[in-house]
């Protein structure tokens, strides 16, 4: 997240469902203003439909504040540009226009409430069936307090080591959450560690995240399927099985077994 582009955006006056986006935009977004959060990540930040969505991205692309790259096939790079704001002409329509919100009274309309007629206090109008319930000695009646919902982090920008490209750790962060499996900061901490010990047992853990992605619903990394069709011993496993087996042969060719 950049709080410079937090707090250059949130000044910018529109309406509510793109400045929702807007702001989930750059709470995505590095330093530069580059996110890439994907739809249904926006809809989860932002509680609109995948329609609504589109609509507010539309009208932000139409207003300069956003620029859309969609030349990746995967996923679409969003560049957030406060500077650049511009109310789109069609918002610039006279109903939008400030107007006092209750015309002008003359004085002669003014209604004089005579003196001698006292108001009732507005306490009085209540009945007994809505007076709020009496505390009974020992209990209360103040709300439990509301736990905040902690904030989720941005899984794509976890630190990565040098073996694990960030292009084919951010596909499988999308895909958990395109297959309704979001990882928690936890959950993508330990599915590193799984890839390292797939890498070390001879997986390329880059073809390990594509496998699971082109299933189209897993939602953990297993190892290398092999040709058969099933899930084979690692690569270093079966060449020390494939030289025993040539030893064995050797031993029994002349054994005159």
């Amino acid at each position: 997240m950049s709080y410079d582009v937090m707090k250059a955006c949130r000044p910018l006056q529109m309406p509510s469902s793109p400045k929702a986006v807007l702001m989930a935009l750059a709470d995505y977004a590095d330093e530069a203003g580059s996110a890439w959060p994907s739809i249904p990540t926006l809809c989860e930040y932002t509680c609109l439909s995948e329609r609504t969505v589109h609509a507010a991205i539309k009208w932000l692309e139409q207003a300069k504040v956003v620029t859309a790259d969609r030349s990746n096939g995967r996923h679409t790079t969003y560049v957030v540009d406060a500077n650049s704001f511009q109310q789109p002409p069609q918002q610039l329509h006279p109903r939008n226009i400030c107007t006092p919100a209750n015309p002008a009274v003359t004085p002669a309309a003014v209604a004089v409430v005579p003196p001698q007629i006292p108001q009732s206090p507005p306490q009085q109008l209540r009945s007994n069936n809505q007076e709020p319930p009496k505390e009974q000695p020992g209990t209360t009646n103040k709300p439990a307090p509301v736990r905040p919902i902690p904030k989720r982090p941005n899984l794509a920008d976890l630190d990565l080591p040098d073996w694990l490209p960030r292009e084919a750790w951010v596909d499988w962060v999308h895909h958990r959450i395109a297959v309704k499996a979001p990882m928690t900061e936890r959950a993508a901490t330990m599915a590193i560690s799984h890839l390292a010990k797939l890498r070390a047992g001879g997986n390329d853990p880059v073809a390990v995240i594509e496998q699971s992605v082109r299933s189209g619903k897993w939602t953990d990394l297993y190892p290398l399927r092999d040709q058969r069709g099933g899930f084979g011993m690692p690569m270093a496993r079966q060449a020390a099985a494939e030289a025993e087996h040539q030893r064995f042969l050797q031993l029994t060719s002349g054994g005159g077994m």
